[in-house]
């Protein structure tokens, strides 16, 4: 089921994984247990090198829940998004739960 998320961002080095993992992406590999896949879902483009996916932090839109969800986004989609806090669809199968610790 596509559900609608919106960017939430976070400042560089203010948060990561609580589980040791080095990058918000390995955490949501560790615990989707899916593949990226080959396309961004926020812009609709294919991933490439220098435009590699990340782990962004996003929450439902318009939900009361409050928790804080990884899904994978493009490089430039989760640098700008910290600016526009957009939204965009993802499957919700696709989110992990963001359990994070402040550093």
């Amino acid at each position: 089921m596509l559900i609608k998320v919106i960017h939430v961002g976070s400042r560089p080095g203010s948060l990561r994984p609580k589980d040791g993992s080095l990058t918000w992406i390995d955490y949501w590999k560790k615990y989707s247990k899916k593949a990226v896949g080959d396309m961004c879902p926020d812009c609709k483009r294919l991933y490439r090198v220098e435009n590699r996916p990340v782990g962004a932090h996003v929450k439902k839109s318009g939900s009361l829940d409050n928790n804080y969800y990884i899904v994978p986004v493009c490089v430039d989609c989760n640098r700008t998004a910290t600016l526009d806090k957009h939204s965009f669809y993802v499957e919700e199968d696709r989110l992990v739960k963001a359990d994070i610790v402040r550093i």
